[in-house]
């Protein structure tokens, strides 16, 4: 979908000389010895913004990260139905639509088996997030939480073998 914003960063980059490389499911590439795979979105009719949201897997040595940008349940259950184990398995998930009621499904969760989730929002937002109930299943996992909202700027680093969380 190309909404305004979406618009000017392509024109941009075209005046700029910038490649724009799509991808799209399935794909992935290396850049080093990071590994990037592409796993939503999976459909091409989506009615929200949010099922659009590419979700990618960051894979360095025997690390890995899940970001998800604002995908929500219904992005989450194409990729369940697409991928699976290692596939999905992660250490940490970068919190899908800032911890909303729509993602972080106990499917998805299970599925990814994250030991950290890292939440971005503002406090005080006018939406509410994190939801309550999202935190409650992370707990119930018992992933450890961080929130920008409490926390500002988060920063893990992997050295390949381990995420550390950086000061």
């Amino acid at each position: 979908d190309e909404t305004g914003d979406y618009t000017r960063m392509i024109k941009g980059a075209e005046k700029q000389g910038t490649k724009v490389t799509y991808v799209e499911s399935g794909n992935t590439f290396s850049l080093g010895e990071l590994q990037f795979s592409f796993l939503a979105p999976n459909g091409t009719d989506y009615n929200d913004l949010n099922d659009w949201s590419l979700v990618t897997k960051v894979t360095y040595g025997s690390t890995s990260i899940i970001l998800t940008g604002d995908a929500e349940s219904n992005s989450e259950k194409e990729i369940l139905a697409k991928y699976s184990g290692s596939q999905l398995d992660c250490d940490i998930l970068k919190s899908g639509h800032h911890g909303s009621s729509s993602s972080s499904s106990e499917a998805f969760l299970d599925a990814i088996d994250a030991e950290i989730a890292v939440i971005s929002c503002g406090t005080g937002n006018k939406y509410g997030h994190p939801n309550q109930p999202v935190l409650d299943r992370y707990a119930e996992r018992d992933m450890t939480v961080y929130r920008t909202a409490l926390e500002g700027t988060i920063v893990f680093v992997s050295n390949g073998a381990e995420f550390v969380r950086q000061p």
